[in-house]
């Protein structure tokens, strides 16, 4: 088997690899371009950045809605709302949470103006 020569022994020839803020300044420039960006909060994704989409259970989805787990279950079987059904036919359901906040965005109605309340 036949290996390299390692530069860190005696009679290795290889060449030492180029310090990182030498020539361009790479390091330097990234240090100072980090230093000025903003920082998001803690607990808060970077700007840019989209949160995958969450499959809640039917305690999550229930909470929510502010419904009962078993109106929860009954639309479902209506198929009043769209489910995930992982493992089969038979599995447990699941909810996805993009389309939970559809349906409460589509849901809700604007207040009345002054005007639409004198009629």
């Amino acid at each position: 088997m036949n290996r390299p020569p390692n530069p860190a022994t005696p009679g290795g020839d290889a060449q030492p690899a180029a310090p990182l803020a030498q020539g361009s300044g790479g390091r330097r420039r990234l240090q100072r371009t980090l230093r000025g960006a903003p920082r998001p909060h803690p607990g808060e994704p970077p700007s840019g950045y989209t949160l995958p989409d969450r499959l809640l259970d039917v305690n999550e989805a229930a909470a929510i809605l502010g419904l009962k787990k078993s109106t929860l279950y009954q639309w479902a079987y209506e198929r009043r709302i769209p489910v995930v059904k992982l493992s089969g036919p038979r599995g447990p359901l699941r909810f996805r949470l993009s389309t939970l906040q559809e349906l409460i965005a589509k849901c809700e109605r604007p207040a009345l103006t002054p005007k639409n309340i004198d009629g």
